[in-house]
């Protein structure tokens, strides 16, 4: 399985523009972007961060060492989903990115567990906002661009200022941004100061698209990859069955972390019957807002329910679906629609042992 990079997207270097804006228009690559309101940032410090983390994620902090981001999730005792984040490195700190409306309870997790370790957790989202830069015809997206360095360079730097200290460097200027070390067609997040309303307003010498964060969910949903709360419900969904382990969020070779215990089991038996699955509606298919999207079952021919349904924007939609069943449905139905639910195309060809050790 192609293991992606998060190779760094300068915001400073402004020298290989040229470059890149001709290697972009040879491959008609267009981009969007839109700030994410729906993501917030914590910021860990001091010295014990290191070991503090690795004792509460799937994913191997040391990893940042040498990348910029990870992908992970925080887990309870049980071993089921609390909340799903992406890990920034920034000089000696971590910047945890997570969602919105768990941001609090996030930070209340993590000081539960810091007992008397040399670890201040803060609350940066007055300081940093999270923006996404994005292909929205993800499925084009030429190999080329994959294996190259990412294809804009942007200059938010206020080169007018003499930054003394980390702080002012991570808020005022070079600020960098990151391949998104789930998939590559989730693009790149750029970490900006949150004074900064909006891209344009900085010395962009690229053309990007403005769009929204109802169009990034659908990228989302399109793919079949997870955010957030509605997508990941607290302590009611485990990292596997959230494809967490496929999209580089699980090591498995790491220490102990809360959670470890049935993680490890279920991947080393091989068996994942359920998996989020993205599904799609017909265009002209109408879901009250009333309706609670959590509850609405997805039904094979003979009305057995065979996916549950996360969340749904516009006509797309993430659902935890029981593997076989769905594949082996000629007709799945939402009420009185018929749905398309797909394979994810990410997903490795042998995606368990699963079939081999029920026969």
């Amino acid at each position: 399985m192609l293991r992606f990079s998060s190779r760094l997207l300068s915001l400073s270097n402004i020298s290989k523009l040229s470059k890149n804006q001709s290697f972009v228009r040879h491959h008609h690559v267009q981009l969007v972007y839109t700030e994410l309101g729906s993501r917030s940032l914590i910021r860990v410090t001091g010295s014990e961060t290191y070991q503090f983390l690795q004792g509460l994620i799937t994913n191997d902090i040391h990893n940042l060492q040498s990348q910029k981001s990870i992908f992970a999730l925080f887990l309870n005792q049980a071993g089921r989903v609390l909340f799903d984040s992406i890990l920034y490195r920034s000089f000696d700190d971590i910047l945890i990115e997570c969602d919105t409306h768990v941001q609090q309870t996030l930070i209340r997790h993590l000081k539960l567990y810091r007992v008397r370790r040399n670890v201040q957790i803060e609350d940066v989202a007055s300081e940093l906002r999270p923006w996404v830069i994005w292909n929205p015809s993800h499925n084009d997206i030429p190999t080329g661009l994959r294996q190259s360095e990412p294809p804009i360079l942007l200059d938010v730097t206020d080169h007018s200022t003499d930054h003394k200290t980390k702080e002012d460097l991570l808020v005022s200027g070079d600020i960098s941004g990151i391949c998104d070390p789930r998939l590559d067609a989730l693009g790149w997040r750029l970490l900006l100061p949150e004074k900064l309303k909006d891209i344009e307003t900085s010395n962009v010498n690229l053309k990007l698209d403005k769009s929204t964060e109802i169009d990034y969910r659908i990228l989302l949903y399109s793919l079949g990859v997870g955010e957030g709360f509605l997508d990941f419900p607290i302590s009611n969904s485990f990292p596997l069955e959230s494809n967490a382990d496929l999209l580089h969020g699980v090591n498995f070779h790491k220490g102990c972390y809360i959670g470890q215990e049935l993680t490890a089991r279920t991947h080393h038996t091989g068996v994942v019957r359920k998996r989020l699955m993205p599904f799609r509606l017909p265009e002209d298919a109408k879901i009250s807002s009333e309706v609670d999207k959590a509850a609405i079952q997805l039904l094979n021919p003979a009305g057995k329910p065979i996916a549950r349904v996360r969340n749904i924007v516009n006509s797309y939609g993430l659902a935890l679906a029981r593997i076989e069943e769905v594949l082996a449905s000629n007709e799945i139905k939402l009420g009185d629609h018929l749905v398309q639910i797909q394979r994810p195309s990410w997903w490795p060809v042998e995606l368990s042992r699963e079939k081999k050790k029920e026969k």
